[in-house]
């Protein structure tokens, strides 16, 4: 299923469709499993728990870049003291 779910991803990626830079190969297993003969919680569920585990990554993304640019300002202070 990982290995159907990375060519999926490097598939969508390569036709650049928006909204899809974050689709991660835990995306597609989650949306096989919901798919496949067993449907536990429904597609509005797992469309949920996708968007939430991206909003997460976003704020990950986000306070990273926060986190660097504080860093390079540190570090240009520093280099300027010298």
């Amino acid at each position: 299923m990982v290995m159907m779910a990375m060519l999926f991803i490097a598939e969508q990626r390569v036709a650049h469709r928006p909204g899809l830079e974050l689709l991660t190969p835990r995306d597609i297993v989650e949306m096989l499993k919901e798919t496949l003969p067993c449907k536990p919680e429904g597609k509005d569920a797992l469309v949920e728990r996708i968007n939430q585990r991206h909003e997460r990554r976003r704020g990950a993304i986000a306070s990273r870049f926060r986190r660097q640019r504080k860093e390079a300002l540190v570090t240009q202070k520093s280099c300027q003291m010298i």
